[in-house]
């Protein structure tokens, strides 16, 4: 083979792999971004948690009430974000038992024409002990609740298809609270106070309550006014 061809050959190789290398960087860089895109939305054990929130046993609860951990979800009824979140939750109450109670707060989105009422209903739901199947239900089949399937799910659940009388201040009190703890998102999740926003995977959040198991509570030490 003479020197042309060699030359040829040398500069192909070279070639595979300044483009094997750059692939890989590229492939890297995605994975960090991914890494720190949910980092910047979780707050890693030992930061001072974003919130003093805990289960409220007049609302919608699942799991041990005085569990050492604590998980708060906003959610809006026609959210897909939640719709995806929403099979996890009984998911992780059965993972974790007695050690994890379960909290479901009402946080229906003003682009979503359906919302208010969903989180009046559901709050009728829990009334008559029947929220969580309800629940299910309704993001099961989210995208397809028109005025007949929405009775249809009610008369299973037991309740009329229009608000009772009080419940919307209950919805009132959800949106208030979520104000106080600046939620603007859905699902946003508070496990023992530490803020999560998003429906990450499942392992994401068995991480997570793993960590507060294994040191509940966890706080650095400072200095406050």
């Amino acid at each position: 083979m003479n020197t042309n061809k060699w030359l040829v050959v040398v500069v192909v190789i070279l070639v595979i792999q300044v483009a094997s290398s750059l692939r890989l960087t590229m492939v890297t860089a995605d994975l960090t971004e991914q890494v720190a895109r949910v980092m910047r939305h979780v707050e890693p054990p030992g930061s001072v948690r974003g919130a003093d929130i805990g289960v409220d046993t007049t609302r919608p609860y699942l799991g041990n009430s005085a569990a050492s951990v604590h998980l708060v979800v906003f959610s809006d009824f026609q959210c897909p974000a939640c719709a995806h979140l929403a099979p996890m939750i009984k998911q992780l109450a059965e993972r974790f038992g007695d050690n994890l109670c379960i909290s479901f707060r009402n946080y229906p989105l003003p682009s979503h024409d359906q919302s208010r009422l969903l989180a009046s209903l559901g709050e009728s739901a829990w009334r008559k002990c029947e929220f969580w199947n309800f629940h299910d239900s309704l993001f099961a089949n989210q995208g397809k609740l028109d005025e007949a399937r929405l009775k249809d799910l009610c008369r299973f659940a037991g309740i009329v298809s229009e608000p009772e009388n009080g419940i919307e201040r209950v919805v009132e009190d959800d949106l208030k609270l979520a104000a106080e703890l600046e939620v603007k998102s859905t699902p946003t999740i508070f496990i023992n106070g530490r803020r999560i926003i998003g429906a990450y995977p499942l392992s994401t959040f068995e991480r997570i309550i793993g960590e507060e198991l294994a040191a509940p509570n966890q706080r650095p030490m400072i200095c406050e006014e």
